[in-house]
């Protein structure tokens, strides 16, 4: 996912698709603003795949910009791949269903304004700054 990201936020059709997510007053100057542009486009244009039975992939960040989605961890890479485009630190949290200690479940976190927020890309619904409910951190991986 590490390497996915990287390689993502360096393809210049995916550093378009970031800049026009984010209001010109914004960039470089107010994270916390491209942040929420950030996950607005990707929830209003994006939408979460379950992959395939058996399977489980992970695929470029550009390609789940034209595939219209992706599951929890292609998500992931493309929002990290956004943040390395936009300049702040991300980390990967996996995590469980409570009482599990495999993880089923990943999401980004952007370290904005000397803090970790979650950002449940995976999900419309829950809150910049929120763990979906029954989401319980195992570990992270900052990138």
């Amino acid at each position: 996912m590490r390497r996915l990201a990287r390689e993502g936020a360096g393809t210049p059709e995916l550093r378009l698709w970031v800049l026009e997510a984010v209001p010109v007053a914004c960039v470089g100057r107010a994270p916390r603003c491209e942040l929420e542009g950030v996950v607005s486009r990707m929830r209003r244009d994006l939408r979460f795949k379950l992959d395939p039975p058996d399977v489980d992939r992970v695929q470029h960040p550009w390609f789940t910009v034209l595939a219209g989605g992706g599951d929890c961890d292609c998500l992931s890479t493309l929002f990290a791949a956004c943040g390395f485009i936009l300049g702040w630190p991300v980390r990967f949290t996996v995590g469980a269903k409570p009482g599990k200690s495999v993880p089923t479940h990943v999401l980004p976190e952007a370290g904005i304004d000397g803090r970790w927020i979650p950002v449940e890309v995976s999900s419309r619904f829950i809150p910049i700054g929120q763990y979906p409910p029954g989401f319980v951190p195992l570990g992270q991986v900052t990138l």
